[in-house]
């Protein structure tokens, strides 16, 4: 696996990508996460009374997810890419400090799963800066990474890190044939300083 820094490019207005491990290591990562159950991902919500509420909605997200609980190898992997290879990338490209890591998991998405359009810092989440998405294989068929404001779709290739701002709008559409598995990631932001400045050119409201 990389540890140190490489060029990435800007496939789209401020999102990045990077080859960031091989796809040896990729189909290796996936073989290692088929033991064990995968668990339906939930949505987070204020309820009618202002409280915060995790709950399944299939019809927002249909994905099933395993994270540091259920693969706790895969996942310090995959923060450890992050850490020597995702946030050097973050600090060049936008300058921001004070960076860490959450919400690791890995995701499943077989036929029919999708996301329907979401940003990252919704609700609880306002101090994620950057969502880090590791793609871990491409022979699937739909499932491509969709921003609406943008008016573009990315189709990842296996080992290809893509790095993109968390307030950006994004989904996933339906996979059609196959099984998709990506890992997800988000850096948070001690302090926003010159990252909402920078961001503020970015937006498409």
């Amino acid at each position: 696996m990389q540890q140190t820094p490489s060029r990435f490019s800007e496939i789209l207005p401020a999102v990045l990508s990077v080859s960031a491990t091989s796809a040896q290591e990729c189909r290796l990562a996936i073989d290692q996460a088929q033991t064990g159950d995968w668990t339906q991902a939930e949505i987070t919500n204020y309820d009618d009374n202002g409280m915060l509420s995790q709950h399944v909605d299939l019809k927002a997200r249909n994905v099933e997810v395993k994270g540091p609980t259920q693969i706790p190898t895969l996942c310090e992997w995959y923060c450890s890419l992050l850490t020597g290879l995702g946030a050097p990338i973050v600090r060049e490209r936008w300058g921001i400090s004070g960076l860490r890591l959450s919400g690791t998991q890995l995701a499943k998405y077989e036929v029919g799963s999708h996301i329907r359009p979401h940003n990252d810092t919704a609700t609880e989440f306002s101090a994620r800066c950057v969502s880090a998405l590791l793609y871990l294989n491409e022979d699937y068929e739909g499932g491509e990474l969709i921003f609406p404001r943008l008016g573009a779709t990315h189709r990842a290739k296996a080992g290809e890190l893509v790095l993109f701002p968390s307030e950006y709008l994004h989904a996933v559409s339906p996979v059609l044939k196959g099984t998709r598995y990506c890992f997800v990631g988000f850096f948070l932001a001690e302090a926003f300083g010159n990252w909402a400045e920078r961001l503020n050119q970015f937006r498409f409201d």
